[in-house]
C-alpha cells in the first residue's frame, strides 16, 4: 500500500451519516430508517493548522454572467468591534467562530451535536474527503483517518465515502484512459484497504458488500465499468464488492444518463437541488435560483425516479435529501455558473427551504429509508445546517423532523449541549496557555460533561457544564489582565534594518520587506505571559493583478501538517542575505506554517487604502528575534504595496 500511496493522488468526499438502528420504521428493504449529514474538510484555522484552508479563497466563476465573478476572501481580518472574521469564503457565518476540521475538539463537537440531533444512541456514520498527494497528507485523508479513530472512540459512529470523480479527474496530468484507469482503481483498493476493512460496525453496508456513493461528473460509464471490472484485494472480513449509489444529477436526471450508466449503478442519492432558472433582474449576483416550487419538483423527480428504479429491480437503494439552501459565492461556483436557493420563500420570507423538503417527505409517506442532508458544515456553498450567527434554527427544525420521520421522542437540550461544551473546550484551552496555570481539574469536569452528553443524560452534562464554568470563572478572577500597545516605530518596536519608505508609508514588495524586532523587555513579557493580540495596520496595493501581502513571525511550532509551497520558499531564499544557507525546512519555521500571521490577497489597485487587523496567537509566536535580520515580525510580498500605520495591541494574561 505505501507504495501506492507514494505514486497517486487519492481524493473522496467524506459524509457525516448518523444512522439509527431498531426504529420500527422500515422500507421495503426491511431497513432502518437513517439519516446520512454530509460533512466537509478543508476549513481549516491559523491556530490550530497555521491557515485557513476554505475559510480564505480566492476565485473567478468563469462560466457566470453574473454582476460580479471574480471574489477574493481573506479569513485572517477581523472586526475590531464583535472580533468576527469579516470576510471568510461564505455567505453565512458559524456561530462558533472559524473553527478548523481537523481539531480534535471540533471533530468531537460533530459527534456530539450530531449524535444528539439526530437522536443516535446506536448507530450513526461519518463519510469524509481525502487527498494524498506524493505521500504528504493533507486535510482530506487525515480527516478520514481521524474520523475512524473517533469512530472507534464513539461506537455510535460509521464511516462512509462519497467518491468525488471530477475532482479526482482534474487532478491528473494527462488524463489518457491508462492513467484514469489506473489512478482510480488504485484509489478504490485504498479505500477498501483504509475505511472499508473496518467492516460493518464501522462503515455502511448493504448486507455484505460496502456502499460507495459516486457523485459523478468525472468517470465515463466506459471507465467506470473498465475500473469495476479489475479485481480487489479484499480483506478477509469483506466478501462482497462495492455497491455503488450515483448522485441524481449526474446518474438518473435525465433518459439518457439512465440508459448510459442502467447495470453499473445500483442505486441514486438527491443532493442540494440542481435548479437552471434564470435569475430575474432583482437577482443578477446569480446566473440562476430556484424557489420553494423548483426545491420541490426537483424531490418529487428524485423521488419518482428512485421509486420507479427499486420497482424495476434496477436499483438496491435510493436516498431521499433536504438541504438548508445553497449560494456558491463564497467557492465563486468553483469556477462555475452562479446559483441560489434561497433559506427562505423568496415572496413570503416565512416558509423555510429546509422545513419544506421534510416535510414532502414525511407527510408524502416516500418510500425511501435514507434522507441525505446536504450538508452539516458545507460553507462555501452556504449550505450548513450548525449554528450560523448565535442561531440554532436549522439544528432545532432537524431534530424535531427527524423525530417526526422515525416515530422517536427526544429532548432538544442535547442541541445546545455540545456547543457550550465546545465553548469552555476552547476557553480552557486557551487559558491553560498561561504560566504557572493547571487547567487539568476543569478539563475533568468537561470530560465528564462529555461523556454525559454522549449518553444523552443531559441532567447531568448540564450540571457538571454548569460547574466547570463557575470554576473557570474562578481561576479567570484570580488572573492579572493588562493591555499593552505597541507603536511602530518606537521604542517598544522598530525596524531591524532600514526600510524603503515612500511618502511616509514603508514599501513592500518582491525585493523589499519590513523587518520589526521588539525590545527585549516587551518580548520577556510576552514570552512569559499569555495574551490575546491584534495586528493592526493599513495597507495600499500599487499593482492591480492577483498579488498578496505576507505578514510573518518566527514560530517554534514545526509539526504542521500543511507546508508553504516550497518552490516558493527556495525562491525567496535568493532575496534573504542575512540567511543564504538556510534550507527550506529551516525556513519553514520564520516564513510558513505557524509563522504565517496572515495571507492578504488583492486584485486592484483602486488607490483606497484598507484598514487590516488580525489575530496573533500565544501559540505560535516565539518573539525570540528569529527572524530574517533578527526580526520579530515582517511584511513580504508578491506585487507592491504600500503599509503604514502599524500597531500591536495585546491583553496579556498572567498569574
Amino acid at each position: 500500500m505505501g507504495s501506492i500511496i507514494s505514486q497517486v493522488i487519492f481524493h473522496f468526499v467524506i459524509f457525516l451519516i448518523l444512522v439509527v438502528d431498531g426504529i420500527t420504521v422500515e422500507s421495503s428493504l426491511g431497513l432502518s430508517r437513517q439519516v446520512f449529514a454530509d460533512v466537509t474538510s478543508n476549513k481549516l484555522s491559523r491556530e490550530y493548522d497555521g491557515t485557513w484552508g476554505l475559510w480564505s479563497y480566492h476565485g473567478v466563476a468563469e462560466e457566470s454572467h453574473a454582476t460580479k465573478t471574480q471574489f477574493v476572501f481573506n479569513a485572517d481580518l477581523v472586526s475590531e468591534t464583535d472580533g468576527h472574521h469579516q470576510d471568510i469564503a461564505s455567505m453565512v457565518y458559524p456561530a462558533l467562530g472559524l473553527a478548523s476540521d481537523q481539531d480534535p475538539a471540533y471533530q468531537d463537537l460533530d459527534e456530539k451535536q450530531l449524535g444528539n440531533t439526530f437522536y443516535s444512541k446506536q448507530k450513526f456514520s461519518v463519510l469524509m474527503a481525502c487527498l494524498l498527494n506524493g505521500g504528504t497528507e493533507v486535510t482530506a485523508v487525515i480527516m478520514l483517518k481521524s474520523y475512524l479513530q473517533l469512530a472507534k472512540k464513539h461506537s455510535n459512529m460509521k464511516i462512509g465515502v462519497n467518491w468525488c470523480d471530477h475532482w479526482l479527474m482534474s487532478t491528473m496530468t494527462n488524463k489518457t484512459e491508462t492513467e484514469i484507469v489506473k489512478t482510480f482503481h488504485e484509489n478504490l483498493q485504498y479505500l477498501i484497504n483504509t475505511a472499508f476493512v473496518q467492516g460493518p460496525s464501522l462503515t455502511p453496508f448493504f448486507d455484505n458488500h460496502p456502499v460507495i456513493f459516486l457523485f459523478g461528473g468525472g468517470l465515463t460509464p466506459k471507465l467506470f465499468k473498465e475500473i469495476i471490472s479489475l479485481p480487489l484485494d479484499l480483506p478477509k472480513s469483506l466478501s462482497g464488492l462495492p455497491v455503488w449509489i450515483g448522485s441524481y444529477l449526474n446518474f438518473a436526471s435525465s433518459e439518457s444518463l439512465r440508459e448510459e450508466w442502467k447495470g453499473l449503478i445500483n442505486g441514486t442519492f438527491g443532493w442540494s437541488p440542481y435548479v437552471l432558472k434564470p435569475t430575474p433582474p432583482s437577482l443578477q449576483s446569480w446566473d440562476f435560483y430556484g424557489d420553494l416550487s423548483d426545491v420541490l419538483a426537483y424531490q418529487k423527480n428524485v423521488t419518482s425516479f428512485g421509486n420507479q428504479c427499486l420497482s424495476d429491480g434496477d436499483c438496491l437503494i435510493w436516498c431521499g435529501s433536504v438541504s438548508p439552501g445553497f449560494d456558491n459565492r463564497g467557492c465563486a461556483g468553483w469556477g462555475r455558473e452562479l446559483r441560489l436557493i434561497p433559506r427562505q420563500d423568496l415572496e413570503t420570507h416565512k416558509r423555510s427551504t429546509y422545513d419544506a423538503q421534510w416535510d414532502y417527505y414525511i407527510q408524502g409517506n416516500i418510500s425511501t429509508n435514507t434522507i441525505i442532508i446536504p450538508t452539516m458544515n458545507d460553507f462555501p456553498e452556504s449550505t450548513p445546517i450548525v449554528a450560523l450567527n448565535d442561531s440554532n434554527f436549522s439544528l432545532k427544525s432537524t431534530s424535531l423532523h427527524i423525530k417526526a420521520w422515525k416515530n422517536l421522542k427526544a429532548d432538544d437540550k442535547g442541541i445546545y449541549l455540545p456547543q457550550e461544551w465546545y465553548r469552555l473546550q476552547k476557553a480552557i484551552q486557551y487559558y491553560g496557555l498561561t504560566p504557572g496555570v493547571n487547567v487539568s481539574s476543569l478539563f475533568a469536569y468537561l470530560n465528564t460533561a462529555g461523556q454525559a452528553i454522549d449518553n444523552q443524560d443531559y441532567t447531568t452534562a448540564s450540571d457538571e457544564l454548569q460547574t466547570c464554568r463557575s470554576q473557570l470563572e474562578s481561576l479567570i478572577s484570580h488572573l492579572h489582565s493588562n493591555n499593552m500597545t505597541i507603536h511602530v516605530p518606537s521604542p517598544s518596536m522598530s525596524s531591524s534594518i532600514p526600510p524603503i519608505m515612500m511618502n511616509g508609508s514603508y514599501v513592500i514588495n518582491g525585493t523589499a520587506g519590513l523587518y520589526l524586532t521588539l525590545d527585549s523587555d516587551t518580548s520577556k513579557i510576552l514570552v512569559n505571559s499569555n495574551y490575546k493580540g491584534l495586528l493592526h495596520f493599513w495597507y495600499l496595493p500599487l499593482n492591480s493583478s492577483l498579488n498578496y501581502l505576507k505578514v510573518f513571525s518566527p514560530t517554534k511550532r514545526k509539526d504542521a501538517a500543511f507546508k508553504e509551497d516550497k518552490m516558493f520558499l527556495s525562491r525567496r531564499n535568493t532575496h534573504l542575505p542575512n540567511v543564504p544557507n538556510q534550507t527550506v525546512t529551516n525556513l519553514l519555521t520564520i516564513v510558513g506554517d505557524f509563522a504565517e500571521v496572515c495571507s492578504l490577497v488583492t486584485n486592484s489597485s483602486s488607490g483606497t487604502w484598507n484598514k487590516a487587523t488580525v489575530e496573533m496567537y500565544k501559540i505560535n509566536q516565539s518573539w525570540e528575534h528569529a527572524g530574517p535580520y533578527k526580526s520579530d515580525l515582517h511584511f513580504e510580498s508578491l506585487g507592491a504595496y504600500l503599509v503604514q500605520n502599524i500597531s500591536l495591541e495585546f491583553q496579556v494574561i498572567s498569574s
